[in-house]
């Protein structure tokens, strides 16, 4: 692909921006990144192309575009920006993406969208004076409920899970605190409905230029282990989820993007449930960890897919006749050492991000995978194949203790 006269500036240095890095090397493309930390994964593996807040105005002066590795950028980065080019182009636009990152505002989004999505309410804090009155939750919700923070919430956190009331006042109190945690940084909380669903499963979405229309990637199945996104297999359909489901998914998508015709890339994450009902969970107005299984289709990833739509460039999909399996590798404990280099080598089908600190929870890579065939066997086998690649793994890097 020849070089455009555009380049674009990436607010963010992490794993996301690090991966955009590469897929705009491959294309041939101009991408240059504006990172808070030398610790930052983009700034570790690509220090000719990135910026620290200090060098703003030089990262301002080679950029003609801004967008987002991650919703949750520094505002005060983008204000120093616009003052020092006023006319550049924002992609999304600042107020799509303060909009979209607030998980409230979503919510009320599908509402208005008319978007199947659990029943939520907003809490405020005259609704509560202790923790007993969090026992009037459960007239709305008798199944129980998530109480979440609008700003600041992901991988599990910002989440409380509240499915029992009798005999359990120490669930309340700690709910409690959750809450008031929140007002006290004047920080939005709602409860949403705790539903019975039988999976999850999430979609890309990526606005065709050319074609004057939304392109998707496959809706692929997804499996949350504490809260966290550990597995992502698809095409769901080839597993047996009917099309009308991915018909729906892609329909909610549309709305969303009629909504905000500047959003040009995102993500949907649902649940399904048992009576075949597709209930819409959260989105993201970026690239997605749902999505890093497109790295095995190469130059049709989602990262060069997030170039070429800021570039108004045609949009190529994975093709669907492809099975894969992508694994997140998720940090352990404090246990672990950093790998070597020489580790690394021993996984070449491991994405390493280069995060210069290992804590529990914390996703540190992933592996993805080809599957041979859409057998419920052949998608245990693998996925118990990648399991053991990841213990191997973190079995290199245990400390031992003296």
């Amino acid at each position: 692909m020849n070089k455009t006269h555009h380049t674009i500036g990436l607010l963010g240095g992490g794993q996301l921006a690090e991966m955009i890095l590469v897929a705009a090397e491959e294309l041939n493309l101009d991408v240059l990144c504006l990172c808070q930390s030398p610790e930052d994964p983009a700034y570790i593996k690509h220090q000719n192309k990135c910026f620290l807040p200090e060098s703003i105005d030089a990262f301002s002066s080679r950029v003609d575009i801004i967008s987002f590795e991650s919703e949750f950028f520094e505002t005060k980065n983008l204000d120093q920006i616009t003052q020092k080019k006023p006319n550049i182009l924002i992609s999304p636009k600042t107020e799509t993406i303060l909009k979209l990152r607030n998980k409230l505002e979503q919510k009320v989004l599908f509402d208005r969208l008319a978007i199947p999505q659990a029943n939520f309410m907003k809490l405020v804090p005259s609704y509560f004076s202790s923790a007993n009155d969090l026992e009037k939750l459960f007239k709305k919700f008798p199944a129980g409920f998530v109480l979440k923070y609008a700003l600041g919430g992901y991988d599990g956190k910002g989440n409380f899970v509240v499915n029992q009331l009798e005999g359990n006042s120490q669930m309340l109190e700690d709910a409690y605190s959750f809450i008031l945690r929140a007002f006290d940084r004047s920080i939005d909380v709602y409860a949403e409905a705790l539903i019975s669903f039988e999976s999850e499963a999430a979609i890309m979405c990526f606005y065709d230029f050319p074609t004057q229309s939304l392109r998707f990637f496959p809706l692929v199945s997804t499996y949350q282990e504490n809260n966290i996104c550990k597995e992502v297999w698809g095409p769901s359909a080839r597993f047996g989820l009917s099309e009308s489901i991915e018909t729906l998914a892609q329909i909610s998508a549309k709305k969303i993007q009629n909504a905000f015709p500047d959003l040009k890339v995102f993500a949907l994450e649902f649940f399904l449930t048992s009576d075949h009902k597709i209930l819409i969970n959260e989105m993201a107005p970026r690239v997605h960890n749902s999505g890093h299984y497109s790295q095995l289709f190469e130059e049709k990833s989602q990262f060069h897919n997030f170039i070429r739509s800021l570039l108004n460039l045609s949009i190529e999909t994975p093709p669907l006749d492809k099975l894969f399996l992508m694994r997140n590798i998720i940090g352990r404990s404090t246990a672990y050492r950093l790998p070597k280099e020489a580790i690394l080598d021993r996984y070449d089908s491991l994405y390493w991000y280069a995060k210069t600190k290992i804590s529990a929870g914390r996703k540190m890579g992933h592996i993805n995978s080809f599957l041979p065939s859409a057998l419920e066997s052949a998608l245990k086998d693998n996925k118990k194949k990648l399991a053991e690649t990841e213990n191997k793994f973190w079995n290199e890097l245990k400390i031992e203790s003296n």
